[in-house]
């Protein structure tokens, strides 16, 4: 499509669309040129293509002029992209990558950049690395590399001239006394990639360290945030953010937004399903003033958003909301309720596979909860290779593993508040109605069950969430029941 086309989902204006938006010459010889990625011989013999989809290609063309634009005038900031889940944030950065190597060397500005790419978890390092090391050729950008150690980004970057692609974690960029990062290299033509940039990359999420000192006497003091530390290593690169969930400081750091592929896009390209908001906390609830209670709590939270001057008095509203939330013949009604909605979703639509979480205000009410579940419904505790009147053929069975309905019990900390943030639990169910889906349930969070159980028996909840059960989670298309 272009600029100015009307959105139709009707058969006969799609296949129009397609004909016109891609496979007008000058279109399709661009997507044929640079946006059906290979991997680099030596590890793909086959040459199997992966051609781009239509966000990663409006986003990568619009995020280039960005930071052509960005460069010239010498702002640092190139701009955000707000991806939702299916947009292919990976592979856009991997396409405007080749644009930046290959269709700007007219640019004198620019010339070869040096790109590094930016992550604040390890998890997405591997990720990157897994697609972009095996890129060389596609990237044409010469070394890709994943750098290991603060001394290696002092050498690696310091002492590069042009090209090269390099994927570091953020907190590389820690304020530390004993070990300043400080100027690395002041080339304008070094792009920054900040993925995730909502959470640990902006400028103002300052962080309090905690030490001792000589007398053993602990003593805290506010350090600066990773991404100051950052643009003092790179003081002239230009900065692009990558995120699902944007807020007013990833504008504030990244410039403003520059495309977007939002989750109506998303579910509208089947890529996952829609959310749906049910209000039914009142059916949970004692009394109706509990309930204004509550809505008055979270309009508040709405309202003043989740900054970090607020994560204080978000505590102290939370200790008194806690009172509200942990009472126990409410999480008697709450568990009740949501096992009868949850098995009369499992009964009207018996062909699909019903995945719920539950997410709690903290890990003592997860827990009581969770108890709650195990004397109310044991059944859902019997560990099994596959349900009630499923049937599986032998391979299937040798690939599943026993567990019960209820799965995990996990601890997660809020992402876009940080680690300061109160922690909220949750637990997962899953319903399978054939072998084949229950060995794919299984496969993918079968293996965080026996870490967990750990942690439900002995409440050990930190033991619990150093289990990866989160790992490949974004794969799975989660229907959610929300406890507040």
């Amino acid at each position: 499509m272009n600029d100015g086309d009307k959105v139709s989902s009707l058969p006969f204006d799609e296949v129009q669309s397609m004909i016109k938006g891609v496979y007008s010459p000058e279109r399709f010889l661009e997507i044929f040129r640079d946006y059906i990625y290979f991997q680099d011989s030596k590890y793909d013999s086959d040459e199997r293509e992966i051609v781009c989809r239509y966000p990663q290609f409006f986003a990568a063309r619009l995020l280039k002029q960005s930071i052509i634009k960005s460069v010239k005038e010498k702002s640092g900031k190139g701009g955000t992209y707000f991806g939702a889940t299916g947009c292919g944030k990976t592979y856009t950065m991997a396409f405007l990558s080749r644009q930046l190597a290959l269709r700007c060397t007219d640019i004198p500005e620019i010339g070869s950049p040096t790109i590094v790419m930016i992550v604040d978890r390890e998890e997405l390092q591997k990720q990157g690395a897994k697609l972009f090391t095996k890129s060389e050729e596609f990237l044409n950008l010469g070394e890709v590399k994943v750098v290991s150690t603060r001394k290696d980004l002092r050498q690696e970057l310091g002492a590069r001239q042009s090209g090269g692609f390099y994927i570091c974690t953020i907190q590389k960029f820690c304020d530390r006394e004993d070990d300043k990062i400080g100027l690395i290299n002041d080339r304008n033509n070094i792009i920054c990639f900040s993925d995730e940039a909502h959470r640990t990359q902006l400028e103002h999420s300052k962080k309090i360290q905690f030490s001792k000192d000589a007398d053993d006497n602990m003593k805290a003091m506010v350090s600066k945030p990773y991404a100051k530390v950052l643009r003092e290593a790179f003081p002239c690169a230009t900065f692009v953010g990558f995120t699902g969930t944007p807020i007013a400081e990833t504008y504030q750091t990244f410039g403003d937004e520059i495309d977007r592929y939002t989750m109506d896009q998303a579910v509208a390209d089947g890529l996952t399903v829609s959310i749906k908001y049910h209000p039914r906390i009142a059916k949970v609830l004692l009394d109706e003033k509990q309930v204004q209670l509550i809505e008055e709590y979270y309009k508040k939270c709405a309202d003043s958003g989740a900054t970090k001057e607020d994560i204080e008095a978000s505590k102290k509203a939370m200790s008194s909301m806690e009172k509200i939330l942990d009472e126990p013949e409410r999480l008697e009604r709450l568990a009740v309720d949501i096992h009868d909605h949850y098995v009369a979703a499992c009964a009207n639509d018996p062909d699909r596979v019903q995945k719920a979480m539950v997410v709690c205000s903290s890990r003592p009410i997860a827990y009581k909860l969770l108890k709650i579940f195990q004397d109310k419904y044991p059944e859902w505790f019997i560990e099994k290779k596959t349900p009630d009147g499923v049937t599986a053929t032998a391979e299937e069975l040798r690939e599943l593993k026993e567990m019960p309905c209820i799965l995990v019990c996990v601890v997660l900390t809020v992402a876009t508040e940080g680690a300061g943030a109160p922690a909220a639990a949750a637990i997962f169910a899953a319903s399978a109605k054939s072998g084949a889906i229950a060995a794919a349930s299984s496969a993918l969070i079968g293996g965080t069950a026996a870490g967990v159980i750990t942690g439900i028996e002995t409440e050990d909840f930190d033991e619990s969430m150093k289990a990866a059960m989160l790992s490949g989670s974004e794969g799975l298309k989660w229907g959610a029941i929300v406890e507040k």
